[in-house]
């Protein structure tokens, strides 16, 4: 965990994180050496983030100092692991002759190499998550009625991030202590950002976002152990059918684009979309959940033809796979082009499938 700061009743001096030490003898260490020669770059990555704590610190920004020496200290356990692969791997190749021997050494170094990399995952994600949580600074009134709508869209786009997460999570571990507390908290905030009349709650948007995020790391170590398939090897998997995969907080994606003509699924997404679905049912611990996003508000007659639409994909995918597939319309509240750009804003109409995995 990050260490607290805080100033003495007597003095002005900065309480130094004690992160900055941990990384400093990370860099003395003697894997540190070995990583320098092995795994140069990520180990210069490591010692920049290093030096850049150390920065913060006599600069006055202990905060920062904290965050830069954690990711320090997690770049430095990246290198580390890549210079223990490429030391067993020379030694693989050195040990050739004896093919048994090499085999089974190989398959024991590939373990580690998943092991390795699924901690160091589950470090930078926990970075991530202290990072989102720490206390938001309050916004203020906006300046503007034009600043209030870019802020009422930036907080739609938030809850919609914050609902995905949370429906991961619970698709991944129901149970996970407090999930439905924020997700009764997000049903308030969904009221909250359709009544003009108040301000726009984007601090407490920026909040539950984090808490969503938070909840799905906790779901993620309580189902690491239950859920069989690797989120890399699927990702690998995808990546060789072509599908273009993505790997982000709420796991492997694949975006479909160009996907229905009116209400009806077109021939060649149906073709992807049976693919997918060969795919979940090949990996039947991994949830699914299919995101449709328009590229219109969400007026009546677009959220008719949207649950036209869910219905058509989600038929597709349950032919497959019954058990843990799970359908979201997320309407324009996650743009990826401008929505006043008439000529580029079809763009934001898409289809995400999502396979929600345990990390690693």
């Amino acid at each position: 965990m990050l260490m607290g700061l805080g100033l003495t009743s007597c003095s002005t001096t900065l309480a130094r994180p004690v992160t900055l030490d941990l990384a400093a003898a990370e860099a003395r260490s003697p894997a540190a050496q070995e990583s320098a020669q092995l795994a140069p770059l990520t180990h210069a990555e490591a010692e920049r983030l290093r030096k850049e704590a150390n920065a913060a610190q006599t600069a006055g920004d202990p905060t920062s100092a904290q965050i830069l020496a954690e990711q320090a200290i997690a770049t430095f356990a990246r290198a580390f692991a890549q210079a223990r692969i490429a030391r067993s791997t020379r030694a693989f190749d050195e040990l050739q002759p004896p093919l048994g021997e090499a085999v089974a050494e190989l398959a024991r170094l590939r373990e580690e190499q998943q092991q390795v990399m699924a901690e160091l995952q589950e470090l930078e994600l926990r970075i991530k998550v202290l990072r989102e949580a720490a206390p938001v600074v309050a916004s203020g009134p906006a300046r503007s009625s034009e600043r209030e709508v870019a802020r009422r869209e930036a907080a739609r786009a938030l809850h919609t991030e914050a609902r995905l997460l949370c429906l991961s999570t619970r698709l991944l571990a129901p149970e996970t202590e407090g999930l439905r507390e924020i997700e009764a908290s997000l049903n308030v905030l969904a009221t909250d950002l359709e009544d003009q009349k108040k301000a726009t709650p984007i601090d407490d948007a920026m909040r539950l976002r984090a808490r969503c995020l938070d909840a799905l790391t906790r779901a993620r170590r309580t189902a690491s152990s239950l859920v069989g398939t690797s989120g890399d090897a699927l990702l690998a998997s995808l990546g060789r059918a072509r599908f273009a995969p993505t790997r982000e907080d709420r796991g492997v994606v694949v975006t479909l684009r160009g996907a229905f003509s009116g209400d009806a699924v077109t021939r060649e997404a149906s073709e992807r979309l049976e693919e997918l679905g060969r795919v979940a049912a090949a990996n039947p611990s991994l949830p699914v959940v299919v995101v449709l996003h328009e590229s219109e508000p969400p007026r009546p007659e677009v959220q008719k033809r949207a649950i036209r639409r869910a219905e058509a994909v989600k038929a597709l995918l349950v032919r497959h796979r019954k058990e843990k597939v799970e359908v979201h319309f997320a309407g324009a509240t996650r743009p990826i082009i401008d929505p006043s750009s008439k000529k580029d804003r079809a763009r934001n109409e898409r289809v995400e499938v999502v396979f929600v995995d345990a990390g690693g």
